[in-house]
């Protein structure tokens, strides 16, 4: 009652904190490939992975393939355009692996990426750490090991 009362009447806030308000969803901010796949490829892989997981993350990859889901029912159908995957696989706290096309894919933190001796380009590391510093969340995409 009381403290709500006084918060209608509030015309300024403060916030202690020095990383920057959240909105409270995620959403691709960023994006760097390292490989000879075209973008919007590794993007494709990814939101078919990511679309078989519940992960907050999850969303904003699927998303950021889809774009507007009206044009894409429009020009792909039910099915999206995505591919199949088969042995889908949830690596808690670091991440997802499965096969699409035959080709095994990783999407996860760096912890993930280590696990599965996979090699960090040196540019991606920058990105890490540059990206990580800005309060982001970094998110590898490995495919067929790289």
């Amino acid at each position: 009652g009381e403290y709500l009362e006084l918060l209608a009447r509030t015309k300024t806030i403060a916030f202690d904190k020095t990383a920057t308000l959240t909105e409270g969803r995620f959403q691709v901010i960023n994006e760097a490939f390292f490989n000879s796949m075209n973008g919007d490829d590794v993007i494709k892989v990814a939101a078919a992975l990511e679309l078989k997981s519940s992960h907050p993350l999850a969303a904003p990859i699927v998303s950021r393939y889809l774009g507007c889901l009206t044009d894409m029912l429009l020009k792909e159908g039910s099915q999206f355009g995505l591919p199949e995957v088969s042995d889908f696989e949830v690596e808690s706290g670091m991440g997802l692996q499965g096969k699409i096309e035959g080709v095994n894919v990783a999407i996860g933190n760096i912890e993930l990426m280590k696990k599965l001796n996979i090699l960090i380009h040196q540019k991606s590391q920058e990105y890490l750490k540059d990206w990580s510093n800005q309060g982001f969340t970094v998110v590898f995409i490995a495919i067929d090991g790289t």
